[in-house]
């Protein structure tokens, strides 16, 4: 299994809808567009959607 380092910095503080980048309000994230969402598992959404796969064409790139 490979692992791959995702840098953790700003991941509780970025929109996963729009990509707009501000502080959460003390533990809930809420952004402009409308999301919203505890700061914690919004870093690990953004965690897990920044891993990039090489190597094959067919698979969508997220980072």
């Amino acid at each position: 299994m490979a692992v791959e380092h995702v840098n953790p910095a700003y991941t509780s503080q970025t929109c996963p809808v729009c990509g707009h980048v501000h502080h959460a309000n003390d533990r809930n994230y809420t952004c402009k567009c409308g999301f919203h969402i505890h700061r914690d598992i919004l870093g690990a959404m953004n965690i897990c959607n920044s891993t990039e796969y090489v190597g094959d064409s067919n698979i969508r790139h997220t980072a």
